[in-house]
């Protein structure tokens, strides 16, 4: 199981590797079109560079999609939720460099992410009413208090005092 901030790690880790995949190759590849005899000619270096750029990027690309079907379900299943089934081609794609492995489509990870967050939006829910509540009435305990330390004080000052004025001699 992979916590939130390893998995955003190793995203991280392995996007900046296909930048710099992206970097490297397309320089060799620059070099190799300048290093042409004729301009319309190509060279079979330069054929030999986009076909390793390709795969290895395709690599990364599916270490990318691994990493993030992994984390969906992992989620989903922590929430007790349902995974599109692996016979609907709209949801799952079959990995060209893993055999047997499965990933999920653009489409699915869409669907799968707007179900755990609904999910999860409810279950915040409840708490949210109950902290604004409780919320509101520590906000109005001062009000409170002050009201009724006025009300305690004027009638203390009322029942010390008399109502009818006492004749002065």
């Amino acid at each position: 199981m992979m916590n939130l901030p390893t998995f955003r790690y190793r995203l991280w880790k392995a996007e900046k590797e296909r930048d710099r995949l992206e970097n490297t190759y397309i320089k060799a590849i620059g070099q190799a079109k300048k290093n042409r005899k004729h301009p319309l000619e190509e060279d079979e270096s330069e054929g030999q560079l986009w076909a390793e750029f390709y795969l290895e990027k395709d690599f990364i690309d599916d270490e990318i999609k691994r990493l993030i079907t992994g984390q969906l379900l992992i989620k989903a299943t922590r929430l007790m939720l349902p995974v599109p089934d692996r016979n609907e081609k709209d949801f799952w794609e079959e990995s060209p460099i893993a055999h047997n492995a499965m990933y999920l489509t653009p489409k699915g990870v869409t669907e799968l992410r707007s179900v755990i967050r609904k999910e999860q939006r409810e279950s915040r829910e409840p708490v949210f009413i109950w902290g604004s509540f409780i919320m509101t009435l520590v906000a109005n305990l001062p009000a409170s208090f002050r009201r009724l330390y006025d009300t305690v004080g004027r009638t203390a000052t009322t029942a010390s005092s008399p109502s009818v004025p006492l004749p002065t001699s």
